[in-house]
């Protein structure tokens, strides 16, 4: 049969898995943050993008401290370690 479309399996487990590990270290650090100023993830995440500029304008390295990120949690330019300039862990200041 020329019409005969081949069957294919969903995609979509796979794309809500992918998604999931892609924000897991994201929801790490919000929890982070989330246990020093006493409220939720969810609030955190929600304000991720002014954390950014706390942690952009402030002594970065001191904070990352403070909250206890790792280096690789604090890397600047993945999904989840946006919130550091880079160089921070190695003495430079962004």
């Amino acid at each position: 049969n020329p019409q005969f479309t081949e069957y294919k399996r969903t995609m979509r487990l796979l794309k809500i898995w992918q998604a999931n590990q892609k924000y897991a270290k994201r929801k790490e650090v919000a929890s982070k943050i989330a246990a020093h100023t006493h409220t939720s993830r969810k609030v955190v995440l929600e304000h991720f993008p002014y954390f950014q500029v706390l942690f952009e304008k402030g002594n970065a390295s001191a904070l990352a401290q403070e909250l206890g990120l790792t280096e690789e949690e604090a890397e600047p330019g993945t999904t989840y370690g946006v919130l550091l300039p880079s160089g921070v862990f190695s003495g430079g200041g962004g």
